[in-house]
């Protein structure tokens, strides 16, 4: 009998802290994110130029977790577009390079239409430009376009970024 009044309250203790025991949430080292970073040019007929800064605070669920990723996976989700093209215009020698180091840059060639591109080239090429951003928290980019022919409206190309970003 004295063994059971031994147990019993053993067990109980047992019991009441393992039922008590807090769920901690699992923090995920993971944080997906997206930004668009827009090129708007009202191209005369020739070469035009614009320039852009990708920044780690545009990517908003990094900014609010408050952490410095240390990787970054864009995913194929992700793209190059180009908008606002009409009538016989064609854009040629379209260039998005990496101001800082002219070695990363793609060319997307001429485009005649509206268009959007996402080979694994153009991942590949995003993929570049988050790891130069990461490197620093921003980096700046230039778009090099011709035009055809003078515009009447603007020409919008858009780089939208899905990122999976990596915490240490």
């Amino acid at each position: 009998m004295k063994k059971l009044f031994t147990i019993l309250p053993l067990m109980a203790l047992v019991i009441l802290s393992v039922s008590c025991k807090k769920d901690t949430p699992r923090i995920s080292n993971t944080i997906a994110d997206s930004s668009e970073l827009a090129f708007v040019v009202k191209p005369i007929k020739g070469s035009n130029t614009a320039s852009k800064e990708l920044k780690l605070t545009d990517f908003s669920k990094v900014t609010s977790a408050k952490v410095t990723p240390t990787r970054a996976t864009v995913s194929n989700v992700s793209f190059i577009s180009v908008t606002g093209i009409k009538n016989k215009l064609e854009l040629s020698n379209l260039t998005i390079q990496v101001k800082d180091n002219k070695t990363l840059s793609h060319s997307l060639g001429k485009v005649a239409k509206d268009q959007t591109f996402k080979s694994p080239q153009e991942i590949a090429f995003l993929q570049k430009i988050v790891n130069e951003m990461l490197k620093t928290k921003s980096t700046k980019l230039d778009l090099v376009v011709t035009a055809s022919e003078k515009l009447d409206s603007d020409i919008k190309i858009t780089l939208k970024l899905n990122v999976n970003f990596q915490k240490k």
